[in-house]
C-alpha cells in the first residue's frame, strides 16, 4: 500500500497482508456443476483420485472423463450417471464431499 499527496510524490509505503473470511472456491455439493469442480485444483485432484478408485481407471482417463463433463448444467454425479452410466455409493460420495470441502471451509473456520 502506498500513501502520498499525489502519485508523483509517494513518501510512505507499507506491506499489507489480508485474510479472507471465505474461500476463493465454492463448496462442492452433490448438485454442483462440473465446471465449478474443474476450476478448483484441490477438488479436481480429489475427485480424480475418487474416480480412479471407483472405476479402476488411470489418472489420465479420470481427467478425460472430467473434461468430458465440463459443459454439463446438471450436478457432477448426475452427469456421470447420465453420460457414463456410472453411479457411486452414497456413503462414498458423502465421504468425498467432506474431504473436498475441508479445504474450502478452512478460511471460514480460522476467521470465526
Amino acid at each position: 500500500m502506498r500513501r502520498a499527496a499525489s502519485s508523483r510524490d509517494i513518501r510512505l509505503a507499507a506491506g499489507l497482508r489480508t485474510v479472507s473470511a471465505t474461500s476463493f472456491h465454492r463448496r462442492i455439493e452433490r448438485d454442483t456443476q462440473p465446471a465449478f469442480l474443474l476450476e478448483n485444483p484441490a477438488a479436481r485432484s480429489k475427485f480424480n483420485s475418487f474416480l480412479q478408485k471407483q472405476l479402476n481407471v488411470s489418472p489420465e482417463e479420470a481427467d478425460r472423463m472430467l473434461e468430458h463433463c465440463a459443459n454439463s448444467f446438471v450436478g457432477i454425479f448426475t452427469t456421470f450417471d447420465r453420460r457414463f452410466r456410472r453411479t457411486f455409493p452414497k456413503a462414498d460420495i458423502e465421504a468425498l464431499l467432506v474431504e473436498i470441502n475441508e479445504g474450502t471451509d478452512e478460511p471460514e473456520r480460522r476467521v470465526a
